[in-house]
Parts: structure tokens; C-alpha cells; sequence
């Protein structure tokens, strides 16, 4: 089968291209809008990578290179700049379709795909990386196990020496932005982003730290496959002194436009080390689900610790592996919940590195 990842020059993306080459025999290609820099970063890997230009911006470029793929993996963030670009390309061009949208602005015009990918045959996951993705299946397995979903927190932190791609921080700064959806008493609601603070424990050495709203794709895709009352996405940056830096970007107007996110995010990068003091790296992710089994108030909680690139590409390079192999069967426009059996999906990543603890007595 055939492979192409878009944005596999990434940061995130190439550490996929990494994972499918380990992990799988397909045969898989880097595309991007630099040819040049898809072609560098082919050399960088074991065995034959092919490389491609093609715009996330430019539709025409995206139908052209995907003719002749089995699967489109789409790494090319911010998904809050690019939206639905390439699933429309990939839905045109009769491709299934895998990404790691993180960002929850796209989330409405994916699904508004889903009629033209069943017609056209192709299967579209959205958020299959880190969270999204494995959190999604830690709730989807919680619900799983009880009766009752009342509520959901997922929380993550990113150790500050952790943190290298460019998109990644645009993503945060977008995130930390304006009102973002979150699902509330049963309802869609908008709530102040960066906003909310609570102290969340996460596994050594990382320990208790502050969390805050932020834009995530989870409040918008979970309430279509799981009844609860709330479900609410945070996060945080280890050190706590970048959480405040966040605070007065925002509050000087710097974030409120993508023109001055560009801005802002490329001058962060070049200075990046600074942010990392006193930052360690790892990051993490703990989810809580709350409810009741067997009448009983039950309290599970799900944690994992990692580098942010396996964490993320991993269960990506998974997703695909098991689409590929004919285990989502669905055709349409979905999120991991909805189509993969969690306990398989648990059970490959953590085969491949990625452990989840779980606690709480059912």
C-alpha cells in the first residue's frame, strides 16, 4: 500500500514517517510545499522515502499528488490555518484519509464532508495523534467500563524542553485565544480561553501543576459518541512561568490575528531555549471520567508520559496500520471513538511504547 504524508518534514510529521517505516512494509512519501526540504529529510531515513511538493493551500497541487496513494496522513499544522483543505482533496481523490487536527476550528467543516466521503468510498479520521486521539479512546474506553458518564477533564502539559515545531506553538497560541467550545451541562458553550485554573496531578517528574481552558477538538467530537454532562479540555507548559509569558502575549493583542500568531510564534522559535529553562523533557496527559457503575459514584483516571513526537505519531502511524489492514471498516468522516475498539488500540500502542496507567476502582 502507499502512503503520503503531508507535512512529513515536520516536526510531528516526520517522526510518522519514522513509525510507518518501523512499523510497517508501505511504502510511503513526504509532501510539502518545499520540495527541497521533503527531499532532505528523505535522506534522513532507513530504506527508500519518496518525496513530492504539494500546497495545503493550493487544492489543485493536493489532487494531483494524491492520485496514486491508498492513504493521505495529514501532519501539516496549524490545522487552525489550512482547515479541511486536504480531507476535500483527499475526498475528491477517492483516499482515505487520517489526521492530527488539534485545533477544534476545522472540526465543523470536516463533518460537513461526511456525505461526499461515503458517496465517494473513503474513510476520514480526524484527531488521531495525542490528544486528540489517545484521548479520545481513554473516554471511549471509561464509558466503556461504567454505566454513567457525568464528567470529563483531559489535561495536558508540555515540558517546555520538550517543545521544538514551529506549528505547535502557533496551535498553542491560537488555543489560548478567545472563547473556545467547551461542553457544558449538556450543552455547546464558549468559554474564556487560558481561563479556569485548576491544580492537576500528573505523573512524576512532572507532578501537580496549573491547568487552564484551551481549544481543543474533544467537546465538539466526543458528545456524538458519548452521553455526559461536561467535557473539558485544558492544558498547561512546564515550567509555570511560561503559562504567565502565554498570559501577557495575549493580553498585549499579539494572538488575535493569525498575521501576528505567525509573528509571534517564528520570534518564540528563535528563542526557544529560553523557554525551556527549568523545563523538563516529557509530557503528559491525564484524563479523568466520572460517573457511576452499578449505581455506585466511580472515578477512573487514565495518565501517560512521554516525548510529545512518539506520543503523538505513534498512535497516528497505529490508526493508519489498522485502517489499512480493514479494522475501520466505516466510511465517512469520524473521530477515533466512533470507530476503533479502544482496548485493541491500547494494547498496539502500548506494544510500540506509548503505556497508559490506569486508575480507579470499578
Amino acid at each position: 500500500m502507499k502512503i503520503v504524508v503531508v507535512g512529513g518534514y515536520g516536526d510531528i510529521g516526520s517522526c510518522v514517517v519514522e513509525k510507518l517505516i518501523e512499523f510497517t512494509s508501505h511504502q510511503v512519501t513526504v509532501a510539502g510545499r518545499n520540495l527541497q526540504k521533503a527531499r532532505a529529510i528523505c535522506s534522513t531515513f532507513k530504506g527508500y522515502v519518496g518525496a513530492l511538493q504539494a500546497d495545503v493551500e493550493n487544492r489543485s497541487t493536493l489532487t494531483a499528488a494524491f492520485e496514486n496513494f491508498d492513504l493521505v496522513i495529514n501532519c501539516a499544522g496549524p490545522f487552525f490555518k489550512y482547515g479541511a483543505n486536504v480531507a476535500i482533496a483527499a475526498i475528491e481523490t477517492r483516499t482515505h484519509y487520517i489526521d492530527i487536527c488539534d485545533d477544534p476550528d476545522p472540526i465543523p467543516k470536516l463533518f460537513a464532508l461526511n456525505d461526499a466521503a461515503r458517496r465517494a468510498g473513503v474513510t476520514v479520521v480526524t484527531g488521531m495523534g495525542w490528544n486528540p486521539g489517545i484521548s479520545n479512546l481513554a473516554v471511549r474506553l471509561g464509558a466503556n467500563l461504567l454505566d454513567e458518564i457525568e464528567h470529563v477533564e483531559m489535561a495536558w502539559v508540555v515540558g517546555s524542553g520538550d517543545a521544538k515545531g514551529l506549528a505547535a506553538l502557533k496551535h498553542t497560541l491560537h488555543g489560548v485565544t478567545g472563547e473556545v467550545p467547551m461542553f457544558k451541562d449538556g450543552k455547546q458553550v464558549l468559554l474564556p480561553a487560558w481561563d479556569d485554573m485548576e491544580m492537576v496531578e500528573f505523573p512524576a517528574p512532572l507532578g501537580e501543576l496549573p491547568e487552564f481552558l484551551f481549544g481543543h477538538p474533544e467537546p465538539l467530537t466526543l458528545p456524538r459518541a458519548i452521553k455526559a454532562r461536561n467535557i473539558f479540555t485544558r492544558g498547561g507548559i512546564d515550567p509555570p512561568w511560561n503559562n504567565n509569558a502565554l498570559r501577557v502575549i495575549r493580553s498585549l493583542r499579539l494572538t488575535n490575528s493569525r498575521g501576528k500568531i505567525d509573528t509571534v510564534a517564528g520570534i518564540i522559535h528563535r528563542v526557544q531555549r529560553i523557554f525551556s529553562i527549568g523545563g523538563v523533557e516529557h509530557s503528559a496527559l491525564r484524563i479523568d471520567v466520572i460517573g457511576k457503575k452499578d449505581g455506585q459514584s466511580r472515578h477512573l483516571v487514565f495518565n501517560m508520559l512521554d516525548r510529545i513526537r512518539p506520543l503523538t505519531a505513534i498512535p497516528c502511524a497505529v490508526g493508519a496500520m489498522m485502517l489499512l489492514d480493514g479494522e475501520i471498516a466505516q466510511k465517512g468522516v469520524m473521530s477515533p471513538e466512533t470507530c476503533i475498539d479502544p482496548v485493541r488500540f491500547f494494547d498496539r500502542i502500548s506494544d510500540k511504547g506509548v503505556k497508559i496507567m490506569r486508575e480507579g476502582r470499578l
